[in-house]
């Protein structure tokens, strides 16, 4: 419930656009899902935090990140999402 918490203020940072805090925050909200053992909470974190270091030019630390959505459960029934993600993925390999 914490993840949740800590999710939804990188959100309202991020519009805020404290871009810093943000990622710092999407951090703490991942850890904590793990802690939790909220694997829908882990994906969608890490669906937010890899396509924000993407578009900060950080492509190759955001690829586990995405890869952990694609893997995931959540994004069997996100396949809009899910297919963004996987073009993401193709341009950062395509990048390396």
């Amino acid at each position: 419930m914490l993840a949740r918490q800590l999710f939804n203020k990188a959100l309202y940072l991020l519009d805020r656009g404290a871009i810093e805090a943000a990622e710092q925050t999407l951090r703490a909200a991942l850890e904590q899902a793990a802690l939790e053992r909220d694997d829908y909470d882990e994906a969608e974190i890490s669906r937010c935090l890899g396509e924000l270091l993407v578009e900060r030019d950080r492509a190759a630390e955001a690829r586990p990140y995405l890869e952990t959505f694609v893997k995931s459960d959540l994004a069997h029934s996100m396949q809009k999402e899910r297919k963004a993600v996987e073009e993401l993925l193709q341009r950062i390999n395509n990048a390396v």
